[in-house]
């Protein structure tokens, strides 16, 4: 989106838009831009408290918008309570989805403790899920009830927790087609130069 021209009127500091909801034609319904009022205080309010804030009503859109009734949810950075509060308004809508967790937060017994806790999550990945995750979805999709070692539900543990993976080279490569194919349909797209950005650590 290329933010419009700002007039003489809009408060700025250090090249920034203060009050960003206040400029005329900012965000349109058709924009691919949204605008989301803090929620607890600025950074440095929230320092030695939490940090990180996110709005349940902006993950409930990131999700309606990039899944479909009944789909399968994943959050593979389990521990966000954001993320829970959101997936148990999910739970109770008509579409309820399948709510699987799994990351660091989860590992182990914080896995297991996070389906006793919780009883709107489905499946915690309980270890490294590049291998378990889409066997679960594979049996799922197959409408067996689901055994993968290293996937916990109310009904299986998961069994012993499987080796680390040290040959990564053994991991599936990962298909990023729908995504593209996904943008290349957007009324946007047209003259747009798209990149997937690679984080590695």
């Amino acid at each position: 989106m290329i933010a419009p021209a700002l007039s003489h009127d809009v408060a700025t500091k250090d090249g920034f838009v203060l009050r960003p909801q206040d400029i005329p034609d900012r965000f349109p319904a058709d924009s691919d831009t949204w605008y989301f009022s803090r929620v607890a205080g600025t950074f440095g309010e929230r320092r030695g408290w939490h940090g990180c804030q996110m709005p349940e009503q902006l993950l409930g859109r990131i999700i309606r918008a990039c899944s479909n009734p009944g789909d399968i949810v994943l959050d593979p950075f389990g521990g966000s309570g954001t993320t829970l509060a959101v997936a148990k308004k999910l739970k109770k809508s008509p579409s309820s989805p399948i709510i699987i967790f799994g990351g660091a937060n989860c590992e182990g017994e914080m896995g297991h403790q996070m389906l006793q806790s919780f009883p709107w999550v489905d499946y915690v990945c309980t270890q490294e899920g590049d291998i378990a995750f889409p066997e679960l979805l594979r049996q799922l999709r197959h409408g067996a009830a689901p055994h993968v070692p290293g996937i916990a539900s109310r009904h299986d543990s998961g069994g012993a927790t499987p080796p680390l993976v040290e040959q990564m080279d053994s991991l599936p490569l990962p298909d990023f087609g729908d995504y593209f194919e996904r943008i290349a349909k957007a009324d946007w797209a047209a003259g747009v130069d798209v990149h997937l950005l690679l984080e590695t650590s």
